[in-house]
């Protein structure tokens, strides 16, 4: 998925679609033995000495004491073994008094960039190197992200900007409490939640809306397209394509059945039935053939590296 710009004021945002076709390729690449290794995190000559402002070196545990402490957030440095923009600029933000207030009622935790639980962060959210930042629930809700060397006081500024998004978002939730017939804010709280990778709650809010006969049509048919994303995230690929298939059944939305037919071939790549796939894109181009033509391009050459790739035993048997 792609990521907002690092120096935004806001937690990074999700687009609205399923995992990206550049994924869907590495992916179609990898089935034909082909694999890419992970950015190195340059180092330093000369690390300067790293603060100590982190409670714990490892997530698991500092997740633990969140939900001790009923479920708190989690402030996440995420940095690197000699690395120098990792240690000036926590030089400069551990004692800045904003970093210390915004800290107080969370759980502090250090992971390293390389390290397995960095790896999971990393993919989840988009991050390939060291110096980032990151406030989470022990959800994995975000609450902010930050990457890369940044001036102190914009640094600053931008955290508690998130903060105050935060506490907004916090409120919406409220309202949904004590109005949960709403289905508008329950819809906007859901997309909300998703935007910020909490894809687990996100999914219940969605869920709740298509089940209920009361949910407007626009409500419902998009939040049908917002289920179907999260489950190829997770890659319950049936699930989806139950969701995709009922989405073109009741939707009225021309745009979101032509997104929903294309989701279907990515539904069948991600099954890595080439054939399958082929045939369906060949209905979109032949009902939609002034539509999509570069993801309709992307498709194809996916689509051609999945047929070409080699058998495996399973297959072949």
């Amino acid at each position: 998925m792609s990521r907002r710009p690092p120096q935004r004021a806001h937690p990074v945002r999700r687009k609205d679609t399923m995992p990206s076709l550049r994924s869907l390729l590495l992916l179609a690449l990898l089935f034909r033995g082909g694999a890419g290794a992970s950015p190195a995190v340059p180092a330093s000559d000369k690390p300067a000495t790293r603060p100590a402002a982190p409670q714990f070196d490892s997530l698991s545990r500092g997740i633990e004491e969140a939900r001790k402490r009923g479920s708190c957030r989690i402030f996440v440095f995420l940095d690197a073994k000699e690395c120098g923009d990792c240690d000036r600029m926590n030089s400069l933000i551990i004692p800045a008094r904003i970093f210390k207030d915004v800290v107080e009622d969370k759980v502090v935790v250090r992971v390293d960039v390389n390290s397995e639980e960095g790896a999971r962060l990393g993919e989840a959210y988009g991050i390939s190197s060291a110096p980032a930042w990151i406030v989470m629930t022990p959800d994995g809700v975000l609450s902010w992200l930050h990457k890369g060397m940044t001036p102190q006081a914009a640094w600053l500024e931008l955290l508690s900007v998130s903060e105050d998004r935060w506490n907004l978002y916090q409120k919406m939730l409220a309202e949904e409490t004590a109005n949960p017939t709403d289905g508008k804010r329950a819809f906007e709280n859901a997309r909300e939640t998703f935007r910020r990778h909490g894809d687990a709650q996100a999914e219940k809010g969605f869920r709740r809306l298509v089940g209920d006969p009361s949910t407007p049509l626009p409500i419902r048919e998009q939040s049908l397209a917002y289920l179907a994303t999260i489950e190829m995230n997770g890659k319950r690929l049936d699930e989806a394509r139950e969701h995709l298939e009922t989405l073109l059944k009741i939707g009225q939305d021309p745009a979101l059945r032509e997104r929903a037919e294309l989701r279907l071939v990515e539904v069948e790549i991600g099954k890595n039935d080439a054939a399958a796939a082929k045939r369906l894109l060949d209905q979109f181009v032949k009902a939609h053939p002034d539509s999509a033509k570069e993801t309709i391009g992307d498709l194809e050459r996916i689509i051609l590296i999945l047929s070409e790739r080699p058998a495996t035993e399973g297959e072949k048997r």
